[in-house]
């Protein structure tokens, strides 16, 4: 074998070494799934940066999405979205063993089967009260009350902090349980807006997945999305056109 056939080996060689070797985590390559925040899907590749991970936590800690944990948990909170962080990926939480989340704004699930039911309404209500009571916010419910007619018609209403306010008044063949999920959300942002508040709920739609809250700022939403805008959070308006849900 000449000289030259015998550089081309060497040089093959090298190639194929460099191929098979492990990747620093700084350089760790994960498919990407979504393209599109609705429905198209293909598979890309992006890198895990150890310096981007750091500066979203930092300005998510600079625009106070951390204020509502427990001291003690915080640092925890920000390792683990540190060490899990790609740009398409979900914000990542920590849960108790009673699924209240340690952030206290990423709840998951919410979204409950069998939505028009009374009970399953004021389980909702009962589990988001760790976030309410750290917002300070008010829900007092002094009415619920639900009502079956012919033709499987329910009238479902509710009474929060002295308004009342219509859940359903139509037949149940016409209902959808996040149809149903998006009227308690809505209810629950008009009385945060009442009270001043300067949180809302926000709801993710992915995967065909429908059972994701999460309690931001305007400007926690903006640089979220601003981060990633293929992740799929939406303002509620939004995530029900996106959902195929009557307005």
């Amino acid at each position: 074998m000449g000289t030259l056939g015998i550089l081309i080996l060497i040089v093959l060689a090298i190639v194929e070494f460099v191929r098979q070797m492990p990747m620093e985590k700084n350089e760790q390559e994960i498919p990407r799934q979504e393209t599109s925040r609705i429905n198209t899907k293909v598979i890309s590749y992006i890198s895990y940066s150890k310096v981007e991970a750091e500066q979203f936590v930092k300005q998510l800690d600079e625009l106070g999405y951390f204020k509502y944990a427990d001291s003690s948990d915080i640092d925890n909170l920000k390792k683990n979205m540190l060490d899990n962080h790609y740009p398409n990926n979900y914000l990542i939480n920590i849960w108790n063993n009673t699924r209240i989340p340690k952030d206290f704004r990423f709840y998951y699930p919410f979204f409950v089967y069998n939505g028009y039911s009374k009970d399953r309404i004021t389980e909702l209500l009962n589990g988001l009260k760790p976030t309410f009571e750290k917002l300070n916010f008010k829900c007092d419910v002094t009415n619920h009350f639900e009502k079956w007619y012919d033709y499987g018609r329910l009238n479902h209403r509710i009474t929060i902090n002295g308004t009342e306010y219509v859940i359903c008044d139509y037949p149940i063949g016409m209902l959808h349980d996040m149809q149903i999920s998006k009227r308690i959300i809505q209810i629950l942002n008009a009385e945060l807006a009442k009270q001043g508040k300067d949180e809302k709920i926000y709801l993710l739609l992915e995967d065909e997945e429908y059972g994701k809250l999460i309690f931001l700022t305007d400007e926690l939403y903006k640089y979220i999305l601003y981060r990633n805008p293929e992740w799929k959070l939406f303002e509620l308006r939004e995530w029900a056109k996106v959902a195929g849900l009557y307005q």
